[in-house]
């Protein structure tokens, strides 16, 4: 995704990007591979995080091939949202927002166009609404911002 889509998308305000330390404590056998799919080709303006709502934390996949992004060593039934993101050249924005239980089994995500950085704005809002106790995780900035 383009890095200024990316950033103020992704940029936390009440929660922290984290890496896999974070689940060192946990019991070795509750860690799974989750495999996302997306359906389209994953390229270098396509990206996914996961937002772990309990543990206020985004998550970067650890592996990123042409037909899934994979988590390593994560919790078992944690609840998260997927937060998926293409850009394409011609500037048409594709997104999908769900809410996932950590299952280590393989799943696909589809990604909706967004007609404008408004719309986008409004479906991350999702996440914010669904839990007040995180709000302003994903946010959007105006397309003031984001014009080359």
């Amino acid at each position: 995704v383009k890095a200024e889509i990316n950033y103020y998308v992704f940029r936390p305000k009440a929660m922290r990007l984290v890496n896999y330390d974070l689940f060192l404590k946990e019991d070795p056998e509750k860690l799974l591979v989750q495999r996302i799919k997306i359906n389209e080709n994953i390229g270098k303006n396509t990206d996914l995080k996961l937002v772990f709502k309990n543990r206020r934390s985004i998550l970067s996949p650890t592996l990123v091939t042409n037909k899934y992004f994979e988590f390593k060593g994560i919790p078992k039934n944690e609840m998260v949202y997927i937060v998926a993101l293409k850009m394409s050249n011609q500037k048409q924005i594709k997104l999908a927002v769900e809410t996932f239980q950590i299952s280590g089994n393989d799943i696909e995500v589809i990604l909706d166009d967004v007609a404008s950085f408004n719309e986008l704005e409004e479906k991350l809002q999702q996440i914010n609404s669904d839990d007040p106790s995180i709000s302003s995780t994903l946010s959007f900035a105006n397309d003031d911002q984001i014009r080359d």
